[in-house]
C-alpha cells in the first residue's frame, strides 16, 4: 500500500521496499524534489570542475595518460615512472590551487547540508524551494565546522580501519539533520545527539543504505554519460 501524499517518512524500523516506495511516491509527486536534485547536481559537478582546474589535477591526469596510457601500464611501467609522475606533479599540479580546492570542499560540504534539509523537508510534506538548498549558508559557520569535523574524523576511522570508518558514518548519519531541527545546538551537541538517535539503530542503517544501492549506481551511470 502507498504513502498517502503528505504523510511523513516511514519509520527506520519500516521495510526497506515500504521506504524506497515511499521516496518514489515523494519524486512522481513532488516536481520540486527533481528540480532541487538538479540544481544540487548542477552545482556539485560545477564545483568539482572548478577544483580539478584550479589545482591541476585535470592538466596532470591528461598528460599522465598522454605518458602512460592504459596499454602501457598492463604492460608494466619502467623503472624511472616515480620519477617522471613526480616531474608531472611538480608541473601540474598548482600548491595554491590544492588549497583553493580544498576550500571548495567545504563549500560544497555546506550547500550538500542544504540539500540534506531540502529533502528533509520534502520528506515531512513541505514544498521547498530548489534554492533552498543554500539555505545553510545563513549559518556557514557552523554547516561548515560540522562538515570539517565530520570528515576528519570519519577519514580516520577509514584510515585505521575501514569499521570504524562506516561505524562513524552510521554513528553521525543524523547530524545535519539535528541542526536543522536545533539550529540552537552546536557542532558537537549534534554530533551526540545523532550518536543518540542512532544508538540500537546503526545496523538497519547501514543495510537500508545498502538496499539504495541500485539506485546509487543508476545516478552515477547518468552522471557519466551526461
Amino acid at each position: 500500500m502507498e504513502p498517502e501524499l503528505g504523510q511523513r517518512l516511514p519509520g527506520l524500523s519500516a521495510p526497506a521496499a515500504e521506504l524506497r516506495q515511499y521516496a518514489r511516491n515523494k519524486m512522481r509527486r513532488f516536481p520540486a524534489v527533481w528540480l532541487g536534485s538538479i540544481v544540487y547536481f548542477a552545482v556539485s559537478a560545477g564545483i568539482a570542475i572548478l577544483q580539478n582546474t584550479v589545482s591541476g589535477q585535470s592538466a596532470f591526469l591528461t598528460a599522465f595518460i598522454e605518458r602512460f596510457p592504459p596499454d602501457r601500464i598492463a604492460a608494466g611501467l619502467p623503472e624511472n615512472a616515480p620519477e617522471i609522475i613526480d616531474a608531472l606533479a611538480r608541473t601540474y599540479i598548482v600548491p595554491s590551487g590544492t588549497l583553493l580546492a580544498l576550500a571548495l570542499s567545504v563549500v560544497l560540504g555546506v550547500v550538500t547540508t542544504g540539500f540534506t534539509w531540502y529533502l528533509l523537508r520534502a520528506a515531512r510534506g513541505e514544498t521547498p524551494r530548489a534554492m533552498s538548498i543554500f539555505a545553510p549558508f545563513a549559518r556557514a559557520g557552523s554547516a561548515a565546522a560540522l562538515y570539517i569535523i565530520k570528515t576528519l574524523l570519519v577519514s580516520a576511522g577509514f584510515l585505521l580501519l575501514i569499521a570504524p570508518g562506516v561505524f562513524l558514518v552510521c554513528r553521525w548519519s543524523m547530524a545535519e539533520r539535528i541542526m536543522y531541527d536545533h539550529p540552537e545546538y552546536g557542532v558537537f551537541r549534534c554530533l551526540r545527539e545523532s550518536a543518540k538517535v542512532t544508538r540500537g539503530r546503526r545496523a538497519r542503517y547501514f543495510t537500508l543504505v545498502l538496499s539504495f544501492i541500485g539506485w546509487a549506481l543508476g545516478s552515477l551511470a547518468v552522471s557519466v554519460f551526461l
